[in-house]
């Protein structure tokens, strides 16, 4: 497994986990996403939904404070 992706991965699964803790509404749907790394920021330089995943930008994602990452996550889930 890339380094990259597991560090971004990890980051993304564990502001899930603080917002379960801290909003449950948005943790709960946020662990409803499946994690998908795009590789092309081409396509997504950030973070998107589709409704069943929620793709992210391994770059982008590492560029965040834990902060930033969780209002992210909250924020791809209200769509």
């Amino acid at each position: 497994m890339n380094k990259t992706k597991s560090k971004a991965e990890h980051a993304i699964t564990r502001a899930r986990t603080v917002l379960v803790v801290n909003q449950p509404f948005y943790g709960c749907l946020a662990l409803h996403l499946n994690l998908v790394e795009v590789p092309d920021p081409s396509w997504c330089s950030t973070m998107a939904v589709d409704g069943v995943n929620m793709f992210y930008s391994p770059k982008f994602t590492l560029g965040l404070s834990e902060t930033e990452i969780i209002g992210v996550v909250a924020h791809e889930v209200m769509h």
